[in-house]
């Protein structure tokens, strides 16, 4: 079950440098991760509630929020991101989702 990463995706993350706009990307470096499936997440707002479809992914790999995932050309940023541990606390991969 946790070696069955057969998702190829290009990973942009973001820099630790920042240049006039904000942080820079990091340049692509491809990574394999595991497809979950899809969850539909309310998003509070000012005066107003939204659902975003948000796509689940599972990362051997250390992802933070902000980064992005391309897969098939396109581009996804990554929204939320969750350690899943075992139960000794030791990490098994991270709980990715991305719109």
């Amino acid at each position: 079950m946790f070696d069955r990463y057969d998702t190829k995706i290009l990973y942009i993350s973001k820099s630790g440098e920042k240049d006039m706009f904000g942080f820079s990307p990091a340049p692509p470096v491809e990574k394999y991760v595991r497809y979950v499936g899809g969850k539909e997440v309310q998003v509070n707002e000012t005066n107003a509630v939204r659902t975003e479809n948000r796509l689940l992914y599972q990362c051997p790999f250390k992802v933070e929020e902000g980064d992005k995932f391309r897969i098939d050309g396109r581009d996804y940023e990554v929204k939320y991101v969750e350690l899943c541990p075992d139960v000794f606390g030791n990490k098994i991969y991270w709980e990715v989702q991305i719109i």
